[in-house]
């Protein structure tokens, strides 16, 4: 398939593309052909310049060229080289018209989010430049516009990439369903975090447990005091037990199912592991169980706690 490439001029060349190519590889073909070094080049398909890692759109049929200055080329060449922790400051020293360059920024804060901060104030509100600086950095979510610091898309991502992220995020985040999953993704103990309603949604509890199985302690008391949910924390995670409502963990029908659904349950039932009943159910769905039937020190410890 043939691609058509103009310059500020006109017509430039035309390449011929192959399927799996990347803009990069276009650039390259560029450059064969007209003698424009790839790196000096900026590809603009309609109002969006094209990243080199984008594959290529077959279907673009025409792209412009623009050439990059030399102060560019050089910029992007040491940022390409430098350190990771380098990039915000290559960037804090570039002119402001570099600052401003949207290509620029977004290279920089794919290396380091960080470099967000010293981004031209228009940049700072771009949503795919931020996108980018805080799935690299959650941390750079301090330094986009209000608004973008409040937008979803956003936050989710900066919740993704950094534990302590939660940090910066606007309290109204935290009833947010996809922003505390996006959290609870990160460490289970973020439910604490979470809006009561939140605490009590299933959803995002057994999210939580299956992270770590002590968030059950931040998770709602009536959400803990439900039989059918509790059996299915304890199905991830015998431990689960330990956090059920204490009317569930001495009723031996509850017990009965749990340990048929998990044996190891047993470790934690207290005084319920020698209850004839509780046993029988072990024995006959589990015929190894009974080597259970005594703690260990490790769930003496824990319910100690």
């Amino acid at each position: 398939m043939e691609l058509e490439v103009d310059g500020i001029a006109g017509h430039l060349c035309t390449v011929t593309i192959a399927e799996e190519w990347t803009v990069r590889n276009l650039k390259e073909a560029i450059e064969l052909q007209s003698g424009i070094p790839a790196d000096q080049q900026r590809l603009v398909l309609g109002y969006h310049e094209l990243q080199d890692a984008q594959a290529l759109d077959l279907g673009a049929g025409r792209v412009t060229l623009l050439r990059r200055t030399p102060e560019e080329v050089k910029f992007l060449q040491r940022l390409g080289t430098c350190a990771a922790e380098r990039a915000p400051t290559l960037l804090r020293a570039a002119p402001a018209a570099l600052r401003a360059e949207r290509e620029v920024v977004l290279r920089a804060v794919q290396k380091s989010g960080l470099a967000l901060q010293f981004a031209a104030q228009e940049l700072r509100g771009d949503k795919e430049v931020v996108l980018a600086a805080v799935s690299q950095c959650g941390h750079a979510l301090q330094h986009a516009t209000e608004a973008l610091q409040s937008d979803k898309d956003v936050v989710v991502a900066a919740a993704r990439s950094s534990e302590a992220a939660w940090t910066l995020l606007p309290s109204q985040c935290f009833a947010e369903k996809d922003v505390m999953l996006a959290l609870i993704g990160v460490s289970g103990r973020h439910l604490q975090l979470a809006d009561p309603s939140l605490r009590r949604d299933p959803e995002v509890v057994m999210a939580a447990v299956r992270r770590d199985v002590f968030s059950l302690q931040a998770a709602a008391d009536d959400l803990r005091s439900q039989e059918d949910f509790m059996i299915e924390a304890i199905c991830e995670e015998p431990m689960a037990f330990l956090f059920a409502a204490e009317k569930l963990q001495q009723d031996r029908d509850f017990v009965v199912r749990a340990v048929k659904q998990n044996m190891r349950v047993l470790r934690y039932v207290g005084k319920l592991q020698k209850d004839p009943v509780v046993m029988s159910a072990a024995t006959n769905s589990f015929g190894s169980a009974m080597h259970l039937a005594w703690e260990d020190e490790e769930a003496l410890a824990i319910r100690a706690l």
